[in-house]
């Protein structure tokens, strides 16, 4: 049962990070490959293992790695091996091929208990990945994991859907999803699977569903193909023929008890019945009886409510120009009307867009009034251009929320840091309340994923200069792997330079608001070297050397991004989506928010340029 449910929280937890997009570029990236300690329990006792055991877990994974080898041979076999495996296993998790292969080249394959063989395959499959032979990654990492210790399934497990994830193979991907459906552990993570499936077979040329259907051995996987070749037969013919429902019910007859039954009636609804021309028997005339002309369906509606006078203006305005781009661009047929919120009830505003035919509302920016919205039975989605804090929210699945949220920013360093092997970090943040929200949100990102708070700042908002700050750091800068930093432009100036003149190996990482969004190489040449987190649009703008329309840039892609979203919710929707956008890459989660994951830079002469 234990193995069951842990299985089951990786499934689910893998599913979240799934994109259904029109690419599969946008899938959100997993987490990083485990170290090899949820199954350290199999591991031999002895002074020399928890010698190596201490290394591992002060993050020192290379002497770790050797320390493993040698205690292996105080061991006989199965010891000897798992001991040999583990230190290859580290090897590979620090992409050291040359390692992983000398550790593992006393060991014979055939010769290998059933567990160690799992291990074997485990490893080579890392250095396949680190190779980014994600096919060949699939071929030797074991399909079934049943017996194997709970860490050891886990990992394969979740190297498996890496693989098939970063396949760039949506068949493979639908096979992996199809093979660990076993591991769920309730009908609410099954049918989210299934809808995953679904989804992604969609997706799937016609002509690679016919091959890969007719090839496929896996009877549940197979069906499941058939049922996407019927259904994109009937799509690409715009009707539902005699023959397609024939093969429908042929489908059901052999598969009663196949998930797919369920999206029998989607397909359905996907093209319309064939319909006949009556008989017009009896008519003798000369003159062609004049044609109807066809009804147009309604455009749909996107009500847009910002404030567009008043303190918020400028804010607002920038909103509009941002979606009105993207509507433009989009040439989708959506109709918007622009409501001005400065002076006006929400709730009367949510209205009149709802009776005057609104199928969407993108909106409001005010925090209140997405409060007030939040409290109303809505009949609209509603895309508030913000976040709060309300638990009505989590039961009211019409509101969304979407916005720039520095804390997104601040757990992003934090996995990238942590992902690096920068396990201790300090945190330096401006003494004010901005600066203590993205402190609190970064300390929290890093401890959760396994990392330590070594030293937390608040610095000067103004100052001459930081070097008291630095000399501060560089004191301690043995206890450290890397420093994460939030700044405005004008502090960062000031800050990274004296971190520099003081601490010059350690790795420094900072949120977006070191740079105002204008290219400014004179002054920005002082952060030469800081990488830092930037949104595509900023990225692309100066690299092209565009100049902003605007002094909140930003706050324009995301405009442009509100637009992608309120037309592309449905898609999103399909658990654990993302779509690629102007202010990064963004995903729903069950509670309603968006959040968005953005791109790497760093400063070269004064200049952002992206990195990753």
């Amino acid at each position: 049962m234990k193995k069951r449910m842990i299985r089951s929280s990786l499934i689910l937890m893998l599913l979240i990070s799934l994109s259904a997009c029109s690419t599969i570029s946008d899938i959100v990236p997993l987490p990083p490959i485990a170290l090899p300690t949820l199954d350290r329990n199999a591991l031999p006792a002895g002074k020399d293992i928890e010698l190596a055991n201490a290394l591992l877990a002060a993050g020192k994974q290379r002497d770790a790695a050797s320390a493993y080898f040698e205690a292996s041979q105080n061991y006989r076999s199965p010891e000897r091996e798992r001991l040999i495996l583990q230190a290859a296993e580290l090897a590979a998790i620090m992409k050291d091929s040359n390692l992983t292969q000398r550790y593992l080249s006393p060991l014979r394959y055939p010769t290998l208990n059933v567990e160690n063989q799992a291990r074997f395959r485990f490893t080579q499959a890392l250095l396949a990945l680190n190779d980014r032979n994600y096919r060949e990654a699939l071929r030797i990492l074991p399909q079934r994991t049943a017996g194997l210790p709970d860490g050891l399934a886990k990992k394969i497990l979740n190297a498996r859907m890496r693989a098939a994830q970063s396949s760039r193979d949506r068949i493979s991907l639908v096979q992996e999803l199809v093979l660990q459906e076993s591991t769920l552990k309730n009908d609410y993570e099954v049918k989210l699977n299934h809808d995953r499936i679904w989804n992604h077979i969609q997706q799937i040329p016609k002509q690679s569903l016919n091959a890969n259907r007719k090839r496929i051995n896996h009877t549940v996987l197979k069906s499941w193909l058939d049922l996407g070749y019927i259904a994109r037969s009937a799509k690409d013919a715009g009707e539902i023929s005699s023959i397609t429902s024939a093969n429908l019910k042929s489908w059901q007859q052999r598969n009663q008890a196949h998930p797919g039954n369920d999206k029998i009636a989607d397909i359905l609804k996907s093209a319309p019945a064939a319909t006949v021309t009556p008989y017009l028997g009896g008519v003798s005339s000369n003159k062609s009886a004049p044609e109807k002309s066809p009804v147009k369906p309604s455009k749909k509606q996107f009500a847009v409510i910002l404030p567009l006078t008043g303190s918020r203006a400028e804010l607002g305005n920038t909103l509009l120009q941002g979606i009105q781009e993207a509507h433009k661009q989009s040439g989708n047929g959506t109709e918007l009307k622009v409501y001005n919120s400065a002076n006006s009830s929400i709730e009367g505003l949510y209205e009149t867009a709802i009776s005057r035919g609104a199928d969407f509302v993108i909106g409001p920016f005010d925090k209140n009034k997405i409060t007030s919205l939040s409290q109303l039975q809505l009949h609209k989605t509603v895309l508030g251009l913000n976040y709060i804090l309300n638990e009505n929210n989590r039961t009211n699945n019409k509101l969304k929320q979407f916005g720039l949220l520095p804390e997104d920013e601040a757990v992003q360093m934090a996995q990238f840091a942590i992902n690096q092997g920068k396990k201790r970090v300090a945190i330096l943040t401006p003494n004010s309340a901005w600066g203590n929200r993205l402190r609190d949100a970064m300390r929290r990102a890093i401890i959760e994923r396994g990392g330590k708070v070594v030293i937390t700042k608040s610095y000067l908002n103004s100052a001459l200069n930081y070097f008291a700050d630095a000399q501060n750091l560089a004191f301690r800068s043995d206890e450290l792997d890397a420093i994460l930093m939030a700044a405005a432009p004008s502090q960062a100036r000031v800050l990274y330079p004296s971190l520099r003149q003081e601490i010059k190996n350690l790795p420094i990482y900072a949120t977006s608001h070191v740079f105002n969004g204008t290219a400014n190489p004179s002054d920005d040449s002082k952060l030469d070297g800081l990488i830092f987190t930037e949104t595509p649009w900023i990225l692309e703008t100066v690299k092209n050397k565009i100049a902003p329309t605007t002094n909140f840039p930003r706050l324009y892609a995301m405009g442009m991004d509100a637009f992608m979203i309120a037309s592309g919710l449905k898609n999103l929707q399909n658990f654990g989506s993302s779509l690629n956008g102007k202010s990064g890459r963004i995903r729903l989660s069950k509670d309603g928010t968006l959040h968005r994951t953005l791109r790497w830079a760093q400063f070269r002469n004064g200049i952002p340029v992206a990195i990753r």
